[in-house]
């Protein structure tokens, strides 16, 4: 690409034509000769040095004058004088303040315009430039769909007519659209679209909100060969979302995925005279397809939740790792069983079986550390009661288990209520009382927070981090019961 820098000319005192003039350097072919017809001598031409761009050359490989540069590197002989009655300064642009004097002490030199093919090539960067800004817009633009669209895409590939279709931005993270409408009597039609990212793109239909026990079209697009299949979610796992199940009823060769543009497109026809009101999305990882031979699907990347009015076109967001949504119940249910069950009452435990020399501080600190931890280990199993448990496996045993604990929990509370005097026959049973219960109640309750745990499928950071406070609280009673036993041999 041509560089042009801009020459500024202005005229002194007694020059003539007054005001400001902007031209270039340029080589004049023959030229050069003096007025005999023979080839000019340096000794006949104004001492005219040849002008130079500081700190540009050394940085180009090839001489500038190859691509029509305006600063020639010629020899001297090559300029063609001016009249000698102005002095010119010449101001190298990008260079501001350091002005070099181009004629160093002559007249001048005569400036012409930009050589022709300077301006040329400069024509044909811009337009270069300009048309691959175009193509990366237009690239761009074909992998978006939006709600905006006169029609559809594919709108010739869908076996329905998807004309006045209802569309929502369904999962803006992710960039799903929603065409939808109600197309006859207990007939919905929906065409889902989404990026294509060599992955699968599901939409499945809950009562309640959650993934289990609902089932999902599911389709992707291999070797321009699309595949729509119907699974139910069984579970969390991929073990337990089955091909080819489900209870939805789609109608018959009214199902097709569409790969256009980068996108993806799942037309799908529902016998339902209302769908389903909560809607989940999902992704696949990228570049990870189910097999042809089982159809099994992988762990998807990321799911979403939506309670959708099909009136109104008006979803919101019914939890999801796929959102900056609010806390699912899930999480909070396992948050506050963890804090309140499994991490305050161990702590509780410790203050009130040695710390007994601070008397009464110890008391007042159990006492405070306990009440905590049951009134929010109550909001816990108050939570957990409201959750959907469709599918879920050993979803009893961990229910059986959290309601024991808030028995034993209670029965604590209780105790204290009922606590003998000190000089009473009967406080030694109540001693042994309150210390197992409360002992059994702190085990059960870290068995059933890894067993709440494991039914949530929750990585395996959650698990590590609480294996880790178990151990350190471990050692810690080991230490101390060491601790005691040295006290009383002493």
């Amino acid at each position: 690409m041509g560089m042009v820098i801009l020459i500024y000319t202005r005229a002194r005192a007694g020059a003539s034509g007054p005001g400001r003039q902007y031209s270039t350097y340029a080589r004049r072919a023959g030229e050069g000769k003096s007025s005999n017809g023979r080839r000019a001598a340096p000794s006949d031409l104004p001492n005219c040095p040849t002008p130079r761009a500081p700190g540009l050359s050394p940085f180009f490989p090839f001489p500038l004058r190859s691509l029509g540069h305006p600063i020639p590197s010629l020899p001297r002989t090559n300029l063609v004088p001016a009249p000698a009655k102005s002095r010119n300064r010449l101001q190298v642009w990008g260079e501001p303040g350091r002005a070099a004097e181009a004629l160093a002490g002559s007249s001048a030199c005569r400036l012409t315009p930009m050589a022709a093919p300077s301006a040329r090539l400069l024509l044909l960067s811009l337009l270069g430039f300009c048309v691959a800004l175009s193509h990366q817009e237009s690239s761009s633009s074909s992998s978006t769909d939006s709600c905006g669209a006169a029609k559809l895409a594919v709108a010739s590939l869908v076996p329905f007519d998807s004309t006045a279709f209802r569309c929502v931005a369904a999962w803006k993270q992710q960039d799903f659209v929603l065409r939808y409408k109600n197309t006859a009597p207990s007939e919905w039609s929906f065409v889902l679209s989404a990026p294509d990212k060599g992955s699968y793109v599901a939409v499945g239909f809950s009562g309640k909100g959650a993934m289990v026990g609902s089932s999902a079209v599911v389709g992707w697009a291999s070797n321009g060969k699309g595949t729509v299949k119907q699974y139910y979610l069984d579970g969390k796992s991929p073990d337990d979302v089955a091909p080819n199940r489900g209870l939805l009823k789609l109608v018959k060769n009214k199902s097709v995925v569409v790969s256009h543009s980068g996108r993806l497109y799942v037309a799908f026809q529902l016998s339902t005279d209302y769908p389903q009101p909560y809607l989940i999305f999902a992704v696949g990882p990228d570049g990870n397809l189910p097999p042809s031979s089982t159809l099994r699907l992988p762990m998807h990347q990321n799911m979403a939740s939506r309670a959708f009015n099909y009136t109104s076109g008006i979803s919101s967001n019914a939890g999801g790792s796929g959102d900056n949504a609010a806390f699912p119940p899930e999480g909070k249910h396992g948050l506050l069983a963890m804090m309140g069950w499994g991490v305050l009452m161990p702590i509780g435990m410790i203050t009130a079986r040695y710390f007994r020399q601070l008397d009464p501080c110890w008391f007042y600190t159990h006492m405070a550390i306990q009440v905590s931890g049951f009134a929010i280990g109550i909001a816990a199993v108050v939570l957990g009661f409201r959750l959907n448990e469709d599918g879920l496996k050993n979803v009893d045993v961990h229910k059986a288990l959290g309601i024991a604990i808030l028995a034993m929990a209670s029965l604590q509370v209780m105790a204290i209520l009922a606590r003998p005097d000190k000089t009473s026959k009967v406080r030694r049973f109540w001693n042994w009382y309150h210390h197992n219960i409360g002992r059994a109640a702190i085990l059960l309750a870290i068995g059933n927070i890894f067993l709440g745990l494991s039914i949530a499928q929750e990585t395996n950071a959650y698990i590590v981090s609480y294996g880790v406070f178990v151990a350190v609280w471990v050692v810690a009673v080991a230490a101390f019961e060491m601790k005691r036993c040295y006290a009383d041999d002493d």
